[in-house]
């Protein structure tokens, strides 16, 4: 059985409603559980997503940008959300906040080129540090794509990130996942075949999670419960992977709009408290990094 669980969200942003967050955010707080947050510092409009399909639809823009301006080339700064970074320092006692790449544009950081990786980490380094008066220890790249060069040069920064599914086809396919520096693949492999969500080099840490547990409302909610409590018995650590914005995304699926799904945020709640009522301690990223590392 579980004996420890993280909950992590990706994707706040300049768009984010601090109401709709807290709509998410303020249920799980209230059964005394963290989130890590991956919070994105710098939207950049405009960008067009390539092959991505989001449960079998093409997604041309990101869902989390207004429909009017999906066209429009401009860059929206977290830190001018100040509803939303209000909420974030009034609810610090339960939140872990990691920098989600820069703009979260797909292949940021599945870059080869250095100089553009460290630039784009720094600039949203800088964001964070100006938007909450420090930088966050943690890191998570848009969609789990990394390039060797961008994990060596995160390695100079932060203490960890997040990763996607610890599977062979993931560090192989640079379309999908993660590409390792050559130091770092012997515990990628032991991760592998230990079926672990995690992995360090040297007091660097990589975080993934099962598709298992990757919680959406757009999941066939019965195959997942099964699923979900079958994996949980099976595994020491799981990870809880959510993206808040799908909560009210509806049956469009590729807009956010004003309503919560609140039979699809009841589900989740309903795993967390399985969950506590099995045992299972609830971590921060930070705090599974001191605990593992």
């Amino acid at each position: 059985m579980a004996k420890y669980a993280i909950v992590r969200d990706d994707d706040p942003n300049f768009f984010t409603s601090a109401k709709q967050l807290d709509a998410v955010y303020g249920e799980i707080f209230s059964f005394d559980v963290p989130v890590s947050s991956c919070v994105i510092p710098c939207i950049e409009t405009g960008l067009k997503l390539k092959n991505v399909t989001f449960y079998g639809k093409n997604l041309e823009f990101e869902p989390f940008i207004p429909v009017e301006i999906r066209n429009v080339n401009e860059q929206f700064v977290l830190n001018e959300n100040h509803e939303l970074v209000e909420y974030f320092k009034n609810s610090k006692s339960h939140l872990n906040i990691l920098q989600h790449g820069f703009s979260h544009a797909l292949h940021e950081f599945a870059s080869m080129n250095f100089w553009a990786v460290e630039r784009r980490i720094l600039e949203g380094r800088k964001i964070m540090q100006q938007t909450f008066n420090e930088a966050p220890n943690f890191f998570s790249a848009p969609y789990d794509l990394y390039s060797p060069i961008s994990l060596l040069v995160l390695r100079r920064y932060f203490y960890g990130a997040t990763c996607g599914e610890i599977k062979l086809k993931t560090m192989l396919d640079n379309k999908i996942g993660v590409r390792l520096p050559l130091d770092m693949i012997p515990s990628y492999v032991k991760a592998l075949h230990e079926d672990r969500v995690f992995y360090s080099y040297g007091d660097f840490l990589m975080l993934g999670y099962s598709n298992t547990t990757r919680l959406s409302p757009f999941e066939n909610s019965v195959l997942s419960e099964q699923a979900f409590k079958k994996y949980a018995n099976l595994h020491e650590v799981i990870v809880l992977a959510l993206h808040c914005w799908q909560f009210f995304c509806g049956e469009q699926k590729n807009v956010v709009g004003k309503t919560l799904d609140r039979k699809a945020l009841e589900s989740v709640i309903e795993k967390i408290q399985w969950l506590k009522s099995k045992g299972t301690k609830f971590l921060t990223m930070s705090q599974f990094y001191e605990r593992f590392c």
